[in-house]
Formats: structure tokens, C-alpha cells, sequence
């Protein structure tokens, strides 16, 4: 008779095993993909991080970190458990029942094993120790985790700012969507398995108070260090955990309402640059709890609604419970400094990241393949939330221009995919979050409203919502919501919504109908409007001015503008005029400019849009950035971090080239083809460039001939296109 789990004691493994092999569980191999064995209930996590003054026996910019999972055992006989981690360095593991503390006997020579390939942690049990089909078992792993050097890596992260004395503050923070929790702390790493989360930090002393999902439930001195414990989380997926941990960033807008609390949080010297999303914050969370139903607040004790400016960040924003992360950019406004453009942007933005709370946070995809079921409801009520608590800006009608345009654009290339669409690598998982995931996910949603009604539609994301609040979920889930709606409405009659719905989730592009206008029977009328009047030295009017100005200027000018932008504490305003620098015909200035670009001077998220910004400048910057490129195509690469951003300088690079410079890159990479692993993306570029300058020769009389003519141009109406195809849909 094998031995039982309440007979044995815990092996901690010291010397773990990495291996590559392809893991086995029942003779079917495993991919990227966790198997279904196990349900993680709950996690404790504690981190300590150290920053650049670390004590002797710990690596700066690394942390210690504890995670303790409860975790159900779901099938019999399972002889060994799976999760994720891409952490630095596993110290121990350890396993026991969950009610009883009694341990759990791991394999003594093989304890567990670290597969890199997959970013697995494989934990063995002795031999004939299995689990029990639905016991609970308690999972510790104590580890050492990385503060990455810069946001596009992901995981936890290190930032750094300078205030006005130049004095350098560090801190560090999570970005841990998609595939990144594995960074911060193992788990299961996987949008469909949802727990609920305590998470303890113990900062320096002299750092300020760590920012998190939840509200600070206890702190206190422990040594050189502040323990700071935090309320449970809802039962969320591990993508959605954060922390920020900080010297100095603090509170600088508050709506004073501690039931209800709202907070905007930056570095101090942001102080006056929060009163704008705390103006449009609240009124937008307040719609969307009327529209779902559901109150925000009432979702979790210790539920708070904080939302914090990075200097450095990724992606535009994340959705983090309870602590949604923003880009400067796309959180700070300034009067006089801020652009309209981006200050619409911060408005539309926060809807998108609040919106999330009760789609992508209440309710979230299974797995990535169905990422529009968070990014396109998001996307969609991204505009609508903000719609309905100012409606003077007309969003509805930039919803067509912004969301549904380009997701047609996208979804007519050659190349298109499903909404639902089979991802399982990482790299397969960050690509789906594309224009179809928002872009059309959201248009569909336009569509589905329109075709069923503001009540019908309202009431099927209700019930949609409470049956799988907490929950994963699956378009299935959603069509069989709206079926029940459509049903109850008695609206819409011989139509099966739910064939309807998953026609447009499951295939990719659309269908097309050309529309005759008959002028003897009915009109179509266009109108365009130019909006606003500025002056020269407008916030809205920067990027063409100061572009224009250096064009134009010398050497001095751009230097200027240069050292403008090191000193302004406007991280839009830094964006402006870092594209205005590409815009210099100076070859002194181009040639300063490339070599800073590869500098701490622009930050990684901000480098392969400087590149852009440079050879948009002219044609003869584009030749100019090319042999830049060529001399130093491996120092370009790991500046720019990410392999997508890096090809996608490539791609870009032709696309701006005449054909003498085209020729030069193609010769160039041939001749290098055995070192460089874009090779294909490049020839792929050379001929799409190639494409377009002969369709633009081919078609240049025909396009000349047009704009001379004093006919009216028939424009397509977007609003007849979405009629259109739902004809083609229900005919």
C-alpha cells in the first residue's frame, strides 16, 4: 500500500533541475498551455525589494519573494503539479495539505524542476504519492525575482525620474499582463484561473507608502523595513496584480470620498497635473455602475479606484484592480502645455481602463484566444461611457472614424484573423492584442446595438455580468445572454442571434456590398467641419510647428529644442518635440540624434518611435537612418527591446525609402543574411514598399485627373455600411 499524504514530511529542494525535455502528463504532450488538473483558490505573496543600494549578500534591482498557493487538486492520481514561473533564481519548494499543515513528501532526488521552455515549474511527488481529488494542498516556493531594467520586459520593473534639483528617484512597478505574473511571482499564469490574492510588501524605510490593488490594511517597522499588508482582492485573474513601490509618489488629486474613493497618483512634481481625470474619473465610473448594474465599490471590501502615472510604461494603460496604471501621457493634463488631442485622449482612455473593471476584471476571457472579449467591450464603451457623461464631444461619431474605419482597414488585408483566434505562445498571445481584438471587437459591438436596441443589448451585458461575475467566460456565454435578451424583447423575430454572433467571432474578414445612391429617389448628404481656431503657438498646433521650424533651421534650433525637451515635465509635450527632432535636415543633428536615441536620453518605449519620427522627417533621413542602421544594426536591437518593435523599425525604414536607398538595403541584407534573423521581414518589407510606389506610378493620372475635376465625390457612409452588411447577414 503506497504511503499517504498525511504520512509523509516536506523535501525542500535545494538544487532543482532546468530541464528543456517536453513535458508529459497521460502520454499527451504539453505546450505553452497549463493543464486543467489543479484550480488555484488563494495566494499569499510577499516581495522585499532592493534597489541600487543593496545590501552586500543581495543583487540590486532584485527582490525576495514568498508565494504560498491553496490550490484544489481536481482529478485523481496526479503525481505532480504544474505551474508557471520565469523568475531569477527557485530557492525551495514545499507542500502540504492545506487544513491540517501536515506535509506533503516530495521526490527527494528530483524535487522539482524548472522547464525554461515553457515556463514551467514542475513540483514531483515521491514515488506512489498522488493527490486526492478535491483535497486542498498548500504550495510555498520561495524565490529570487529580477526589477527588470526597463517596462518592455514587463514583469516587475524598474523606473527612475530626476525632480527639479536633479536629484535621481527610483521605483519599482508590475506590468503583468499578459503572460507576465510568471515574472513577479509563480503561478498560474493564465487568464481563466481566478483566485483571490493577499500581497505583502516590505519596502525600505525611507521609500513612501506602496500603491497596490487593494487599500493598506496594516503597516508597520520591521527592521530597515515597513511591512505593509493589504486587503484580499476579488477573485481576479494573476495579471491583474500590482504593486508600486516608491520613494516619493504621492496623492495629488482626490475626490475626498473615502466610500467611494478616487485618487490620482504621480511623483510630486506632477502636483496640478491630476485635476482633469479626476474631473471626467468619477462621473465615468458612476455611468458604467448604472449602465452594468453593478456597483463598483460593493465588488470586494477594501475596494478602491486609484489611478497612477508611470513615467515609464509599455502599453498606454493597464487595467489593474484597483490600481490602474497610465503612461503619463495619457493621465496628466496641464493647461497650456497639454494638447486637446491628448487631453480627449486621457478622457477616452480612463473609460477604456474603468470599463475593464467589470470586462477583463469581473468577467475575463478563458484564455487569449477571445482577448476581445476584454479589449473590445472596453474599447467600445471607451468612447460610449465617456459619451454619456459629456455628450458635446460627439464621440459616437469618432467612434466610426477612430474604431470602426480601421478595424475595416484591417480586417480587408489579406491576412486577417477571427476575433476568436487560436494563440499559444507567448509571443502568439501578445500579438493577438492587434486592431481586430479592439477595433473590431468593439464595431461588432456597435453593430449588435444598433441591430437590437439600447434596452435589448443593455440588458444582455447585465445578465451577462451576473452570471459570470468572478467567473471566466467564453463567447458562448455571451451569445447565450443575448439570446435569452433577444428572446424577452420580442423585438427581433427568425433570427438566431446566437449563429449571428458567432459567424462574426469565428470568421475572420466581411462581407462587402457596393451601394448605388439613385439621386431621383433619395440624397446623401456630407458634411465636413473644421473644428477650432488657433493660434501659432497652440498646444494642438506644436507637432507641425516646431517640426516645420526645425525643418527649416540649422543645427542651433534643433539643439534647442533638444535641450527643451530634457527639461520639460510634460511627458506629451516630450513626445512633440521628440517627433519634431526627427524632422532636422542638420546632418550634425540627424547623426547627434541617432546616437541619442540609443540612450538612456529617450526611454526603450519611446525608441523605435524616434527611429520612425526621423526617417518621417524626409526621404533623405530615411537614407541617412538606413546607414545608421547598417553600421549598427545589434546596439539598435537590444536598445529597442522588443523583437516586434525591432522589426517593425525595419519594416517602417522601407517604407520611406526611394528606390536607390531600397536597392541599398536589399544588397545589404543579402549579403548579411546568415546574421540577421529579420532577414524575411525586411525582403518582405523591400517588396510592400515596392507595391505601393508602383501602384501610386500606375494610378497617378487617374488620381491626378480626380482631384482636378469639379465633380462631387461620393463618400461611403459608414453608418450605410454597417446597414449593408447586415442585410448581407440576414438576407
Amino acid at each position: 500500500m503506497p504511503p499517504t499524504p498525511v504520512q509523509l514530511a516536506t523535501v525542500v529542494g535545494d538544487v532543482p533541475l532546468d530541464s528543456n525535455e517536453l513535458v508529459t502528463r497521460n502520454d499527451e504532450p504539453l505546450d505553452y498551455r497549463l493543464p486543467e488538473d489543479l484550480d488555484p483558490i488563494h495566494y499569499d505573496v510577499e516581495v522585499t525589494p532592493y534597489f541600487e543600494e543593496a545590501p552586500a549578500d543581495k543583487e540590486p534591482f532584485t527582490f525576495d519573494g514568498v508565494v504560498t498557493i491553496a490550490i484544489r487538486a481536481v482529478k485523481e492520481n496526479l503525481n505532480s503539479l504544474i505551474i508557471q514561473e520565469n523568475v531569477r533564481d527557485i530557492i525551495s519548494v514545499s507542500l502540504s495539505i492545506n487544513s491540517t499543515g501536515v506535509p506533503v513528501l516530495l521526490n527527494r532526488t528530483n524535487p522539482f524542476e524548472r522547464i525554461r521552455q515553457f515556463f514551467f515549474l514542475r513540483v514531483n511527488l515521491a514515488d506512489g504519492v498522488t493527490l486526492e481529488n478535491g483535497e486542498v494542498y498548500s504550495l510555498r516556493v520561495v524565490y529570487i525575482g529580477n526589477i527588470n531594467e526597463t517596462p518592455l520586459s514587463r514583469g516587475v520593473f524598474r523606473g527612475s525620474y530626476r525632480d527639479r534639483n536633479g536629484k535621481l528617484h527610483w521605483y519599482a512597478a508590475t506590468h503583468l499582463q499578459p503572460v507576465n505574473s510568471r515574472q513577479a511571482f509563480p503561478s498560474f499564469d493564465e487568464p481563466g484561473f481566478k483566485s483571490t490574492f493577499n500581497i505583502i510588501v516590505n519596502r525600505p524605510a525611507h521609500f513612501g507608502e506602496t500603491f497596490s490593488n487593494m487599500r493598506l490594511r496594516e503597516s508597520y517597522p520591521e527592521g530597515d523595513r515597513v511591512k505593509e499588508i493589504f486587503y484580499t482582492t476579488p477573485r481576479m485573474s494573476a495579471y491583474l496584480i500590482t504593486f508600486h513601490i516608491s520613494e516619493e509618489f504621492t496623492v495629488i488629486a482626490d475626490n475626498n470620498n473615502y466610500q467611494e474613493s478616487y485618487r490620482i497618483l504621480a511623483r510630486p512634481e506632477a502636483q496640478g497635473q491630476g485635476e482633469y481625470a479626476l474631473e471626467v474619473g468619477p462621473p465615468i465610473t458612476k455611468w458604467l455602475e448604472n449602465y452594468f448594474n453593478i456597483s463598483y465599490y460593493s465588488m470586494e471590501e477594501g475596494m478602491k479606484n486609484d489611478q497612477i502615472a508611470s513615467p515609464d510604461w509599455a502599453s498606454g494603460a493597464t487595467e489593474n484592480w484597483g490600481l490602474v496604471t497610465y503612461r503619463e501621457l495619457r493621465l496628466l493634463y496641464e493647461e497650456g502645455e497639454t494638447n486637446s488631442v491628448d487631453k480627449l485622449n486621457i478622457g477616452t482612455i480612463t473609460a477604456h481602463e474603468l470599463a475593464h473593471k467589470w470586462f477583463g476584471n469581473l468577467i475575463t476571457c478563458k484564455w487569449w484566444e477571445n482577448v476581445w472579449m476584454n479589449e473590445g467591450f472596453a474599447s467600445y464603451f471607451e468612447y460610449f461611457a465617456m459619451d454619456g457623461v459629456d455628450r458635446s464631444l460627439e464621440l459616437e461619431d469618432q467612434f466610426i472614424l477612430m474604431y470602426l474605419q480601421s478595424s475595416l482597414s484591417s480586417d480587408a488585408s489579406a491576412n486577417t484573423r477571427a476575433l476568436r483566434h487560436t494563440v499559444n505562445s507567448p509571443a502568439q498571445v501578445t500579438g493577438h492584442f492587434s486592431g481586430i481584438s479592439y477595433s473590431k471587437g468593439a464595431s461588432f459591438l456597435l453593430m449588435l446595438k444598433h441591430f437590437l436596441g439600447e434596452d435589448t443589448f443593455k440588458a444582455a451585458l447585465q445578465r451577462f455580468l451576473i452570471d459570470r461575475s468572478y467567473e471566466n467566460a467564453i463567447p458562448e456565454d455571451l451569445y447565450r445572454a443575448f439570446a435569452i435578451e433577444v428572446s424577452n424583447s420580442q423585438q427581433v423575430t427568425n433570427v438566431d442571434i446566437e449563429a449571428f454572433m458567432q459567424y462574426w467571432v469565428d470568421e475572420p474578414g466581411y462581407p462587402v456590398l457596393n451601394v448605388d445612391v439613385n439621386t431621383n429617389t433619395g440624397l446623401i448628404s456630407l458634411k465636413q467641419v473644421i473644428i477650432g481656431s488657433y493660434d501659432c503657438v497652440d498646444p494642438n498646433l506644436r507637432r507641425h510647428v516646431f517640426c516645420t521650424g526645425l525643418r527649416q533651421g540649422d543645427y542651433d534650433d534643433w539643439s534647442n529644442m533638444r535641450t527643451r525637451r530634457l527639461n520639460s515635465n510634460n511627458q506629451a509635450d516630450e513626445i512633440v518635440m521628440l517627433r519634431a527632432l526627427g524632422c532636422t535636415k542638420d546632418e550634425r543633428a540627424i547623426r547627434e540624434h541617432l546616437e541619442n536615441i540609443l540612450t538612456e536620453e529617450v526611454k526603450a518605449q519611446d525608441r523605435s518611435n524616434a527611429f520612425t519620427f526621423l526617417y518621417m522627417g524626409s526621404q533623405e533621413n530615411a537614407n541617412v537612418v538606413l546607414q545608421f542602421f547598417k553600421e549598427r544594426f545589434d546596439d539598435i536591437r537590444r536598445a529597442v527591446v522588443l523583437q516586434s518593435s525591432f522589426e517593425g523599425v525595419i519594416s517602417n525604414i522601407a517604407s520611406y525609402l526611394n528606390e536607390e536607398g531600397l536597392n541599398d538595403m536589399e544588397n545589404w541584407l543579402r549579403e548579411n543574411q546568415s546574421n540577421i534573423p529579420e532577414y524575411n521581414v525586411g525582403i518582405n518589407a523591400i517588396a510592400s514598399a515596392r507595391n505601393s510606389m508602383q501602384w501610386g506610378t500606375d494610378r497617378a493620372e487617374l488620381i491626378i485627373s480626380a482631384l482636378r475635376g469639379s465633380a462631387s465625390v461620393v463618400m461611403l457612409s459608414t453608418t450605410l455600411l454597417i446597414i449593408s452588411l447586415m442585410i448581407v447577414m440576414f438576407r
